[in-house]
């Protein structure tokens, strides 16, 4: 009986690019003339924006922005914000051709130092972290049966997660929002801390209805006079309709959101501002996957012929768990000098690294709180403090060779002064798919040569063979040329693997 052999198409994701590229961010700023002078600042911090990216051959260019905001005080302790964005545009060499891959840019901040070259001047440094991934979806022809020709085949089945998509986009929230009843006008906006979050998915074909929430945090000045301050908590729904290839309802998604601008203006038609225009940009990453099992021959030999195979190594994706959890942690922080009163406190977090052990995740995170005060004299001062601290979690499910990158979300945060030390309550959320990645051999092509039939003993009908424990029933077939079924069945073995040490039976196979 001639050789038959079925080849398969697999559809399998492969990691192109997997870096990071520093962006410096250099700006002289000229306050604008509505501004008042600069007797000392309080706080600047930068936000970058990924504006475009584009890839051309080898090179990936990214365009984008940083907005700079610099809270500062002005004369007679009126407290003010100044905005700045500055533009910027990098090339990253990615070291390949990659037309067709799927380009993830996350942006962070390093770090930004800011001076006051006058009393009207700012000089803004920093730098910001591009993260870049690249991620083909390549078709790999793999061997899944062969028949005739006395062929012996090893097979094996490998769940993975196909990526259907990789999209990342912006979407825009323009919208009117009054001031809650019995709260004062603005007069100048000086902070703003929002967080985006998912409420709701849904996959149907070809799109992805997402609903979320935008939570606003606002600080303001609410009296240029007696410079008193006030803060407003608001919540925006939002929902959004994304046009994605090769989803439908069988697909599963990971979703994360990120505020990558937010601006806020005081309406100027009323005497009294309680009308702000939120124009707001937020970031959607979407990774839909696909659960899909590949069964493919990852060995072969013939107890007939002379036979001779090729394969090719291949990395199968499978997400094990998708997770996400809510916890609470509190820090003790000692401050540099005491504070009299708080007004507002600000808190930003990031994972710094991430260690699997034993079905665990330990994500070791850091915290940097900013707090603006009073001092006794009741000069506005701004405090800044950082802790460091481990969160574990248990990863349900998992194997114990996996990937797990999650993200951090800062769902709310307070702080209390005591004296020259503070109280820090943080909630935050922590969520993503653990995932393993396997790379197996399998076989691509199967060849046997007719004219070199294997020599045997026909008067030998059995083999005596003595088994280690843990051997391979393949192994032993293979070495022997006999089939895997034929030893199984002589010897009553319930496994492809022997359970213990003792004697084996070997049929010969003859045809």
């Amino acid at each position: 009986m001639e050789l038959r052999v079925t080849q398969e198409t697999a559809s399998i994701n492969e990691m192109v690019y997997d870096g990071a590229a520093e962006q410096s961010i250099e700006c002289d700023f000229v306050l604008p003339d509505y501004l008042p002078d600069i007797v000392r600042i309080l706080k600047c911090s930068i936000t970058p924006r990924v504006i475009s990216k584009t890839l051309s051959g080898t090179s990936l260019s990214i365009e984008g922005t940083a907005v700079a905001e610099v809270l500062y005080v002005a004369p007679e302790e009126e407290p003010r914000c100044a905005v700045y964005r500055c533009p910027f545009s990098k090339v990253v060499e990615l070291g390949r051709v990659m037309p067709d891959a799927d380009v993830i840019v996350c942006p962070s901040v390093s770090y930004v130092n800011c001076r006051a070259v006058s009393q009207r001047r700012l000089d803004i440094r920093g730098a910001v972290v591009l993260k870049i991934q690249a991620i083909n979806r390549l078709s790999c022809e793999l061997t899944g049966d062969a028949q005739g020709a006395g062929i012996q085949l090893k097979k094996r089945v490998f769940p993975i997660s196909r990526l259907c998509s990789c999209v990342q986009r912006d979407l825009s929230i323009h919208e009117d929002i009054e001031l809650p009843e019995g709260n004062p006008p603005v007069f100048s906006i000086l902070k703003v801390s929002t967080r985006a979050q998912v409420s709701d998915c849904k996959l149907i074909a070809g799109k992805i209805i997402l609903k979320g929430e935008l939570h606003l945090h606002i600080l303001y000045l609410c009296d240029k006079e007696s410079k008193a301050l006030c803060t407003v908590d608001q919540m925006l729904p939002f929902s959004q309709i994304l046009d994605v290839d090769g989803v439908d309802e069988e697909c599963t998604c990971d979703i994360s959101l990120t505020v990558a601008s937010c601006e806020l203006i005081p309406q100027q038609e009323f005497e009294e501002n309680t009308t702000l225009t939120l124009d707001c940009e937020i970031s959607v990453l979407a990774k839909v996957r696909r659960e899909e099992e590949i069964l493919s021959v990852c060995d072969v030999f013939s107890t007939l012929y002379e036979s001779s195979c090729e394969q090719k190594q291949i990395d199968f994706e499978h997400v094990v768990t998708r997770e996400e959890e809510t916890f609470t942690h509190k820090s003790e922080l000692n401050l540099p000098q005491a504070m009299e009163s708080l007004c507002d406190s600000f808190c930003e977090m990031k994972i710094l690294s991430t260690q699997i052990a034993q079905g665990k995740a330990t994500c070791r995170i850091q915290m940097d709180i900013t707090m603006l005060a009073y001092d006794a004299e009741h000069n506005l001062l701004c405090v800044t403090a950082k802790d460091e601290f481990d969160y574990e979690r248990t990863l349900s499910n998992t194997p114990m060779t996996l990937e797990y990158s999650p993200h951090l979300q800062l769902i709310s945060s307070q702080a209390t002064l005591e004296g020259e030390s503070a109280t820090v309550t943080v909630e935050c959320c922590l969520s993503g798919e653990a995932v393993t990645k396997v790379r197996e051999s399998v076989v691509t092509t199967i060849s046997v040569d007719e004219e070199k039939p294997k020599e045997r003993d026909k008067d030998i009908a059995l083999t005596i063979y003595y088994a280690d424990e843990g051997e391979q029933v393949w192994e032993i077939a293979k070495r022997y040329n006999t089939s895997v079924e034929q030893v199984m069945s002589e010897n009553d073995l319930a496994g492809d693997v022997v359970e213990k040490r003792g004697m084996l039976l070997i049929p010969i196979v003859t045809e």
